[in-house]
């Protein structure tokens, strides 16, 4: 299936809002022949004509560090995907074979704050260490959704990935991420929900 096709079974699932979608398709569209890209446009359609018909605001992400402290977005992103990489976890796109059948419950859990979904041109992809492999399926870790929950990651995903991947002095150094499965593991709910305090 092509990533387009994933993209736009993850809008009609819920789990991408329709800007979310058009910045994903946007460095894809640039390939295709005329065709291909009416064919997308006349999908988006219903979406894009019921997002303009609500008027609704659009939703700023705001980028903060493990301290809570507001950072630059663009350069801030490019970090922290780099930061991913340095730990040892990387990202997993939406159509990789075992998250690619659970689209619609990664819209249930993104719509409850329990995972980090992030959408950039022609990618949607999760960060892979929310989850555990059980039997070759990746299952969201419960310390990481009750973490996310707190932290707001489905309104605020790069700020809740900040969180995650950025050094705290509440933690001798040591990023939340480093922390997972580790004996440690269980002071990230309480320190996830004294950050969201500090920040709010």
């Amino acid at each position: 299936m092509r990533l387009d096709e994933h993209v736009l079974l993850a809008l009609e699932a819920g789990l991408l809002s329709v800007p979310e979608a058009v910045e994903a398709l946007s460095t894809l569209l640039a390939g295709y022949d005329e065709q291909s890209r009416e064919e997308i446009a006349l999908r988006l359609s219903p979406w894009r004509d019921a997002a303009y018909a609500s008027q609704a605001e659009p939703r700023h992400d705001v980028i903060r560090d493990a301290t809570g402290k507001p950072e630059p977005q663009v350069a801030t992103r490019e970090r922290l995907l780099r930061s991913l990489s340095t730990r040892g976890t990387s990202l997993l796109d939406v159509e990789d074979r075992r998250i690619s059948d659970s689209i619609s419950s990664l819209s249930y859990l993104r719509s409850r704050n329990a995972v980090i979904v992030l959408v950039q041109p022609g990618r949607v992809a999760v960060p892979e260490f929310q989850f555990q492999l059980l039997d070759d399926v990746a299952v969201p870790r419960l310390t990481v959704r009750r973490c996310n929950a707190n932290l707001l990651a489905g309104e605020d995903p790069w700020g809740a990935l900040s969180w995650w991947v950025s050094s705290s002095g509440y933690l001798s150094g040591r990023a939340p991420v480093d922390l997972l499965e580790s004996p440690e593991e269980n002071l990230l709910v309480e320190l996830a929900a004294s950050m969201t305090e500090i920040a709010g």
